[in-house]
């Protein structure tokens, strides 16, 4: 018997600035480049709006928001061998995981120009001298936000597997019960308008405003799991699983889901005719595949009436506000698992003394009883909020390539390359949407996550253009051209279509290279995705309210009445807007042109070390030292747009960093 206790303890501990990274980070796009981020004399400059001026924001000027994290995780293990290949194991994990969130908010200054003040005193035609005025900018007072949060994950598990040969035969079992306990809760509390800084603690703040909340959540499963393997002259083989799983989501009478799953496997390489005659395929090894799956997403208890509680009914002639109790929503007491069906068939292939290497993977997988809402039945305009239910279905099907190619070329020089893809197409083939008036609408049949679109076809040149074309009534030269697809003479909302691979790209692939000579070694990974789409601007703040993205700005339509602006009206890049007072930005008419594709192929990782000679350390003490270079996200090989990372794919969000260490590894 063999018995295990592992502890492991966290203790974390972040302090940052009260805005947001992304904050910081979008801001900073949007200041204009004729307002300094800093004045001549070090003090900080003005901003566009609520303060946002990222050389303060990003400091400790505006508050601080510490985040302190206590992490334990305890596991217990017991293993016995009562009988002769027959193995037990028992196991059991208790988590604790804690986080306190301490956020203290204050006003900061910003100096803002005084341009009656202003003055050229040496007459070159650049102000000298200008008074600058503080103003107090954010929180309109101190404010302080104390959070905890508490998790407590329990899992236990008694394991018993069974393996033995008989002569040809092979047979393994194995049996597993498992329980997963999840408990957790959160509290929150308020307070504004302290009247210092120097004492930052809830009961230093003002009665008015303060505010507490909090939640609880629990969440448990159990799964019966068993599982039988037999392979005959390690030839045929063949594995049956059964899952047997319950989760407290879901009411009693359908807690529990069955799910059994085989797989059957042939090394065609062992027989005697294929050693024979496809000698050259030193291994070829068959399989297809069954099984099901099922998953338990969403939030849990839908099987039950919920009841909220509210404020602000007066009754009596007091007139005293009471609180009340109301039931939101329906619950569904047929709710259950969403499963998915795969079936699988593929090859593991290795050629000529394992030089080369081709695996090949088709599948197809359909997911059923797919939580969603009933739109056609009851459709959203009547304000009815029905619950979720097991109804649509999506299928998925595609194929992963994995091929290799290894060669020794003498004793000094070795070279490997490896390269996978793969490929995954949906459809949505049952969703219960409500009949569109137009068949292009219709999202059966269609890629889950398709976007409704108008598709933009360019930019007004003039006023004859928008006068001889379809457009919105507020269409003036330089606006975006939308495309007529109905051909009725009008833009209207049977026009838009459905643009698919919004929700994630249908290709992923990768490129591994190994070199070795002598004491060199190269290796370099390229990863990459294939065609989809996101938004190149997310943010309307601009114009005036903000400085524009590039993309946004060259280039553009321009009718040249301006001194020193030459007309450039044919071009695909409309006109300047400000705001959202255009009626084709993104958020009043969302259309293809606010839409790029974000295909890359990118040089990932690349890392050259020297291993020096053993005879080199002398009498040193050194067994062996190793110096390298390594790199992280080095450049882009090809992108299908150059406005931002597309592997982030968010303008917004700061880009990968890219990273190069030298370093020496010594082994003494």
């Amino acid at each position: 018997m063999d018995i295990s206790y592992d502890f492991a303890g966290f203790q974390t501990e972040r302090k940052y600035p009260t805005k947001s990274a992304w904050s910081i980070y979008g801001q900073a796009t949007r200041l204009v480049p004729t307002m300094p981020a800093f004045w001549p004399n070090g003090k900080p400059g003005p901003d566009i709006e609520y303060g946002d001026n990222p050389v303060v924001t990003s400091t400790f000027e505006t508050g601080h928001d510490d985040e302190k994290h206590y992490k334990t995780q305890n596991t217990l293990r017991l293993q016995l061998n009562p009988l002769e290949n027959l193995d037990v194991e028992a196991r059991y994990s208790y988590d604790v995981d804690n986080r306190y969130d301490w956020r203290f908010q204050k006003p900061w200054i910003l100096y803002f120009p005084d341009w009656d003040t202003a003055e050229d005193t040496d007459g070159d035609g650049f102000i000298d001298d200008m008074e600058l005025i503080p103003q107090e900018r954010g929180t309109e007072a101190p404010n302080q936000t104390e959070e905890y949060h508490r998790d407590l994950r329990e899992q236990a598990n008694i394991s018993v597997s069974y393996e033995r040969d008989f002569g040809d035969h092979y047979l393994s079992l194995f049996g597993s019960v498992e329980q997963l306990n999840d408990d957790g809760n959160y509290i929150s509390a308020y307070r504004n308008y302290y009247i210092s800084d120097k004492v930052q603690t809830l009961n230093a703040g003002g009665e008015k405003e303060k505010d507490n909340s909090g939640s609880r959540w629990i969440y448990s499963r159990r799964s019966f799991i068993g599982r039988a393997s037999y392979n005959y002259q390690e030839k045929y083989l063949a594995e049956f699983t059964f899952r047997r799983d319950g989760s407290l989501k879901y009411p009693p009478d359908s807690r529990w889901g069955n799910f059994p799953s085989f797989m059957l496997g042939w090394r065609a390489s062992e027989e005697n005719f294929w050693q024979e005659s496809l000698p050259f395929i030193n291994y070829f090894k068959l399989r297809a595949s069954y099984g099901k799956m099922g998953m338990d997403p969403g939030s849990p208890f839908q099987y039950l009436n919920k009841y909220s509680i509210g404020s602000g009914v007066a009754f009596s002639t007091a007139k005293e506000v009471e609180s009340i109790v109301y039931q939101e929503g329906v619950a569904n007491p047929n709710i259950t698992w969403e499963k998915e069906t795969s079936y699988n068939v593929g090859f593991e292939s290795q050629f000529l003394d394992n030089t080369f290497s081709l695996d090949v993977d088709l599948f197809y997988k359909k997911r059923s009883d797919i939580l969603t809402s009933r739109n056609a039945s009851v459709p959203q305009f009547t304000g009815l909020a029905l619950p979720d239910e097991n109804i649509a279905e999506v299928d998925n099907r595609g194929f992963e390539i994995q091929a290799g190619y290894n060669e020794e070329l003498g004793q000094d020089f070795s070279f490997s390359l490896r390269g996978n893809i793969s490929y995954n197409k949906n459809e949505v083939i049952f969703m219960d949407e409500p009949k569109r008036s137009v068949p292009w609408q219709e999202r059966e049949g269609k890629p889950y996550g398709v976007t409704l679109m108008y598709e933009a076809i360019g930019v007004f040149e003039d006023w004859e253009e928008v006068n001889n074309y379809p457009s919105h009534p507020e269409a003036k030269p330089g606006d975006i051209k939308l495309k007529d697809v109905d051909g009725d003479g009008e833009i209207t909302d049977d026009d838009m279509i459905l643009r698919d691979r919004t929700e994630s790209p249908r290709t992923f692939y990768g490129v591994t290279l190994d070199m070795a000579y002598k004491n060199w070694n190269l290796s370099m990974h390229v990863q990459g995705q294939g065609t989809y789409y996101q938004q190149h601007t997310t943010d309307g703040r601009r114009g005036e309210a903000g400085n524009y993205f590039g993309w946004n700005y060259d280039n553009r339509w321009t009718q040249g009445n301006l001194p020193g602006v030459e007309a450039n009206t044919d071009t695909d890049v409309p006109r300047a807007r400000n705001r959202g007072d255009q009626y084709w930005t993104w958020w009043r008419r969302n259309n293809t042109y606010w839409w790029d594709s974000m295909a890359y192929a990118r040089l990932k990782q690349a890392s050259l070390s020297y291993s020096v000679p053993e005879e080199a350390f002398g009498g040193i003490g050194l067994s062996s030292a190793r110096i390298f270079i390594r790199g992280n996200n080095l450049f882009l090989i090809y992108s299908a747009q150059d406005k931002f990372d597309p592997e982030v794919g968010n303008p917004m969000t700061y880009p990968p960093t890219r990273t190069i260490a030298m370093g020496v590894n010594l082994t003494f």
